[in-house]
């Protein structure tokens, strides 16, 4: 499929200097790019990334997905434990990133694992407010979408905005990803549920490769 970049989109982008990470995938100019967060950037995000890049697979649209984290340590790899408790195999050379301005700027989606990291992202950029969802928000949005209707990640967040307006509102707590940090064993199996659905249904309506 042709990389297409969108206009009145990434403008930062050229000669912006961000964080960067090996391990996110083949970066091409005019990719849809996605940027995951959480507080540590440990467990939520890194799973969120990982998912997402998954579901994306089997789709024609070309995302190219990361994380970050509010609080996080820069640097870390990610512990071989979490990576066991999570399920997935992390390339070695993957780190941790501490969310700041240039990653917001530099993205044209921004999914938080909870409010407190969207409110978060509109300190730091409140020009990104409008493309900035929590993950379950996005997902409950993108359900409600018909399969495969959207040509790439633009026109995915362009129909979801549009949608939005109709939704009925829910209980905020429902927006949220529960964290697992203080007990991982016991709360880490709810929250990876959650976001592997809602990853699902967020690359649900997009157009499937070959199709």
């Amino acid at each position: 499929m042709c990389v297409k970049s969108k206009p009145g989109l990434n403008t930062a982008r050229s000669g912006t200097k961000v964080p960067t990470r090996s391990g996110t995938g083949d970066l091409v100019p005019g990719m849809f790019r996605v940027l995951v967060v959480c507080s540590a950037n440990v467990y939520r995000s890194p799973y969120g990334e990982f998912r997402l890049r998954e579901a994306l697979r089997g789709t024609a649209a070309q995302w190219h997905v990361s994380s970050a984290g509010v609080d996080a340590r820069a640097g870390l790899p990610l512990d071989t434990r979490v990576a066991r408790l999570l399920g997935v195999t992390v390339p070695p050379d993957w780190h941790s990133r501490r969310l700041v301005t240039e990653l917001i700027t530099d993205s044209d989606l921004i999914l938080t694992a909870d409010r407190s990291h969207r409110a978060a992202v509109a300190v730091l950029d409140p020009a990104a407010a409008r493309r900035t969802w929590t993950l379950r928000q996005f997902a409950r949005v993108t359900a409600q979408l018909p399969a495969r209707s959207a040509e790439d990640g633009w026109e995915l967040l362009a129909a979801v905005q549009h949608a939005r307006a109709g939704l009925q509102p829910v209980d905020p707590a429902e927006e949220d990803v529960p964290d697992p940090a203080r007990a991982p064993r016991r709360l880490l199996k709810p929250a990876t549920r959650t976001i592997a659905r809602a990853t699902e249904q967020i690359v649900a309506p997009l157009a499937r490769r070959g199709g």
